[in-house]
């Protein structure tokens, strides 16, 4: 810019000169002109004169693909899950040889999903033709793992309502301070999980007392930390309550803040309170609190279960299929068949609920000849196959096609989900909750099932 000035400069000089007649006018047009050229010079030079820049050497040609990936920032890829159906389990991947498979013939889009309200209902207990009861409400129907599930959104709005570092459920053996976490909430990256844990000393828990608060320093305040902690976080105090008991073993629930104050206010104890009850109600059916058993836990583990006329319990008879399917060396599936329009038929009363029953285990018996059918509750059906691996995946599909693809059109929709027997099935239990689960998944998806 400053150049272009010193040009136009230059021009105005020299026509002044010509203009004025005054040769002083010529010189200094020429000074300005000869400046300009000096500076010109000295710029392009300056700029010609440097060096260029060093060029990065192109990448490699063995430039693995990870460093490629990880250059356009991804930094990992993972496959995506197939989605399980009958005829993928125990299936070896097809050589490059081997003849392609013929494409299974369509099956019918997956109904939507019905309601959660009418959810199979399984219990633990032997059957009755009417009475159902909730596998999610009972403790004893189901393992630790799934009662947390259940637990666990209770602690967590129990300890958002209190403002709170952390709300668990501890279950206590007797009078020694033995404890097992059946479920927590907590803020915490210190808090443990569900696990065994010991004290120096019992928790200050009174069931004839109700919320016991305990703060750091009162001769009653672990001297260990509370066992739910890895380490001993800044716990300033801790409200304790006893909600359940079974037997020897009582359920406490306990509460701690960082602050000296945190739980002190009469509304915190009422709320503590009324949560207690709620989780007490939780776990009634495992601890036999809430009044008497329901009619089916009455038909269960008793004496007359074990009369000739007497509907066997669950439990029983999973343990009796998996003892004989492990002493033969074979293979043991559980499949729960549920009909998704509970609600509906148990509208229209208990005979058609028993009607429609006896319709279902006839259908099931159909598809699956020789295999074990037992009731699992109400408007569900447990099949049971046992054999040769190799025969499990054309069972399935028999069993998935007779109930669904080829079912009659006047005949309720089902929901379908099969477990096979693992060595981690150390329980009757442990072997029928994987089942729920894959029964959950295909109530949930409109597909049949299968957990391995």
């Amino acid at each position: 810019m400053i150049r272009v000035f010193l040009v136009i400069l230059a021009v105005v000089a020299v026509i002044l000169g010509v203009v004025l007649s005054h040769p002083l006018l010529y010189a200094v047009a020429g000074v300005l002109a000869l400046a300009t050229l000096g500076w010109t010079l000295t710029d392009r030079r300056r700029r010609f004169g440097r060096r260029p820049p060093p060029v990065k050497p192109p990448t490699p040609a063995t430039a693995s693909p990870d460093d490629e990936l990880k250059a356009l920032g991804i930094l990992e890829i993972r496959p995506k899950t197939p989605t399980r159906t009958p005829t993928d389990a125990h299936r070896p991947a097809a050589s490059a040889e081997a003849p392609p498979a013929a494409s299974p013939a369509p099956s019918p889009a997956p109904a939507p999903a019905p309601s959660p309200a009418s959810f199979p209902r399984v219990v633990d207990e032997a059957p009755t033709p009417t009475v159902p009861a909730s596998a999610e409400a009972g403790a004893s129907a189901e393992p630790a793992t799934h009662r947390a599930r259940v637990l666990r959104p209770c602690l967590q709005a129990l300890r958002a309502a209190l403002e709170a570092h952390t709300a668990v459920l501890l279950r206590q053996r007797g009078a020694a301070p033995d404890y097992t976490i059946e479920a927590v909430a907590s803020t915490s990256p210190d808090a443990r999980t569900e696990s065994a844990v010991r004290t120096a000393e019992p928790l200050p828990a009174d069931e004839t007392a109700g919320v016991v608060l305990c703060n750091d320093g009162d001769p009653a305040f672990p001297a260990d930390g509370l066992p739910y902690y890895h380490g001993r976080p800044l716990v300033r105090q801790f409200a304790a309550l006893s909600v359940a008991r079974d037997g020897a073993e009582r359920y406490l629930l306990v509460v701690d803040t960082l602050r000296a104050d945190g739980l002190a206010t009469e509304r915190q104890r009422q709320i503590l309170t009324g949560f207690g009850t709620l989780l007490g109600t939780l776990l009634a059916p495992a601890s036999g609190e809430a009044g008497p058993p329901p009619p089916e836990a009455e038909a269960g583990d008793t004496d007359a279960a074990d009369a000739a006329d007497a509907p066997r319990p669950r439990r029983a008879i999973i343990a009796e299929e998996m003892e004989a399917a492990r002493s033969a060396g074979h293979a043991l599936a559980l499949g729960l068949i549920h009909l998704n329009d509970a609600e509906t038929i148990a509208a229209r009363g208990p005979d058609h609920v028993a009607a429609e029953e006896d319709a279902l285990a006839a259908r099931i018996a159909a598809v699956a000849p020789g295999s074990r059918v037992e009731r699992f509750g109400e408007l569900t059906y447990g099949v049971f196959f046992r054999g040769a691996i190799t025969a499990f995946d054309a069972w399935a599909v028999q069993l998935r096609d007779g109930l669904t693809v080829h079912a009659a059109p006047d005949a309720p929709p089902v929901s379908i989900g099969i477990a096979l027997l693992q060595d981690r099935h150390d329980t009757p239990e442990a072997f029928r909750a994987d089942a729920m689960d894959a029964l959950r998944e295909a109530y949930e998806t409109g597909t049949c099932t299968i957990l391995e």
